[in-house]
C-alpha cells in the first residue's frame, strides 16, 4: 500500500476495500458515479477558495468548465502516476526517471490548479507566490501523511477495529 501499512492496520485496509464478490458491475458503475459528482464537490470548492482569496468573479458554464478541465488533470495525473508507480518498484534506471517524472507531473498538476481554477484571470508572475505555497503544502501534507498515518491507522485498528481504521481515514 502507498502508506506501508502493517499488522492490524493492514488487515483492517484489506477487509475494509476488499471487492464484494455478489455485487458485481452495478457496483462499479455507482461507484464510478459516486466518484465523479465527489470530484466535481472537490474541484468545486477548492475553485471557490482560489475565486474569494484572488476576488474574482466567476460563475455558472465557465466555473463549470475551468471545474472539469481541473478534475481532467487530476484524473491524468493519477493515471500518469500509476503507470509510473510500476516502473519505480523495477529498480534502476527506469526507476529514477519514473520518480523525476512523478515529481514533474506532481509539480505541473498543482502549478496548474490556481491557473486553471482561477481561469486564467490572474497574470501567472502575480500567481507565482500561490503556485511554491501550494506545491509546498501539498508536499508537506503527503510526507507527513505517509509518516502519520500509518501509526494512526494501526493504533485505532488495534483499539477499535475496523470502524477505527474507517475513522482514521476519515480524520485524515
Amino acid at each position: 500500500s502507498a502508506f506501508r501499512l502493517e499488522g492490524t492496520g493492514r488487515e483492517a485496509a484489506e477487509t475494509l476495500f476488499a471487492p464484494p464478490d455478489d455485487l458485481g458491475a452495478g457496483l462499479g458503475l455507482f461507484a464510478l458515479i459516486v466518484l465523479l459528482f465527489a470530484l466535481r464537490g472537490f474541484a468545486r470548492g477548492l475553485q471557490r477558495l482560489y475565486l474569494d482569496l484572488w476576488r474574482v468573479r466567476l460563475s455558472g458554464p465557465s466555473a463549470l468548465a475551468h471545474q472539469v478541465t481541473w478534475a481532467l488533470w487530476l484524473a491524468g495525473y493519477v493515471v500518469v502516476d500509476i503507470a509510473l508507480a510500476g516502473m519505480r518498484l523495477e529498480g534502476g534506471t527506469a526507476a529514477w526517471l519514473a520518480v523525476l517524472g512523478g515529481v514533474a507531473i506532481y509539480v505541473a498538476l498543482w502549478a496548474m490548479t490556481p491557473t486553471l481554477l482561477l481561469a486564467r484571470r490572474v497574470e501567472p508572475r502575480r500567481l507565482a507566490p500561490t503556485i511554491v505555497l501550494t506545491v509546498a503544502a501539498v508536499t508537506t501534507f503527503e510526507i507527513v501523511s505517509r509518516v502519520y498515518f500509518p501509526t494512526l491507522a494501526t493504533g485505532n485498528a488495534e483499539r477499535y477495529g475496523l470502524i477505527g481504521f474507517a475513522f482514521s481515514l476519515f480524520s485524515w
